[in-house]
């Protein structure tokens, strides 16, 4: 099997937000570190896959982080299965932790555009964005989107509600609001 930490990234992050309704980007970070260090277990339970991951992304790993996980252990010759477990996951919790903190990073970002397209469309009270792992009312039923990948509803086609919504990371921000309230 081809493991993708990219994919896996976008994994931690929907696993992450298990449990949250509002985005707090702190709490979503601690819960995100927490992930990946499961995730690395996860992808490198077998030898192929401890292979595939050295050989793919070997060069992608921080040096430091390889060193902090390792403690720097030196491993005999039979102990070679052990040896390429423990760099196979030094390597992915590594790249793993660098994607999910770009992915932190863009829903960082989103938000604080989300939070803006809120405001421009008449969000007066809108303080912390809901966090989903699905679209809250329906991609299908959006007005439009922006070149931002901003999605709006208008009251038409939510009982007198508004909303904008955002998917980054694999995951929805949204925010709905009633006009007026």
């Amino acid at each position: 099997m081809i493991i993708n930490l990219r994919q896996t990234a976008e994994n931690v992050i929907s696993d992450a937000i298990y449990g949250m309704e509002t985005l707090d980007i702190d709490a979503l970070r601690d819960n995100a570190d927490e992930q990946t260090h499961s995730a690395a277990e996860s992808v490198t339970n077998y030898h192929s896959d401890c292979l595939d991951i050295i050989s793919r992304y070997e060069s992608e790993a921080d040096d430091s982080t390889m060193d902090d996980l390792t403690g720097g252990k030196t491993y005999t010759a039979g102990e070679w299965r052990e040896a390429m477990n423990a760099y196979a996951y030094g390597v992915a919790y590594s790249v793993l932790s660098q994607e999910v903190g770009e992915l932190l990073q863009a829903i960082d970002t989103a938000a604080d555009d989300l939070a803006l397209a809120a405001d421009a469309h008449g969000c007066t009270d809108c303080d912390e964005p809901r966090i989903s792992t699905d679209c809250p009312h329906g991609w299908a039923a959006h007005d439009r989107k922006d070149e931002a990948g901003v999605h709006f509803w208008t009251e038409g086609n939510l009982e007198g509600c508004r909303a904008v919504a955002t998917r980054v990371a694999g995951i929805w921000l949204s925010y709905t609001w009633t006009p007026g309230a």
